[in-house]
């Protein structure tokens, strides 16, 4: 049990737990979400854009 909290620990980002798959898309999209029209973002906001991203992409591959 101690190696599965280990395993959740490195894919925590924000305060919230993530899959290595969901892990791995925020650290793709994430500087780029962090700054848009030359505004900086805070977490709350970039949490939110991802998990419209993330729905959007779940949608299409849904078709």
């Amino acid at each position: 049990m101690e190696k599965r909290e280990k395993e959740l620990q490195k894919y925590r980002l924000y305060g919230c737990h993530f899959t290595k798959e969901e892990y791995t898309f925020i650290q793709k999209k994430i500087k780029r979400l962090s700054n848009i029209k030359g505004q900086r973002r805070n977490n709350t906001q970039i949490l939110i854009e991802l998990f419209k991203l993330a729905l959007k992409d779940k949608n299409e591959m849904k078709g």
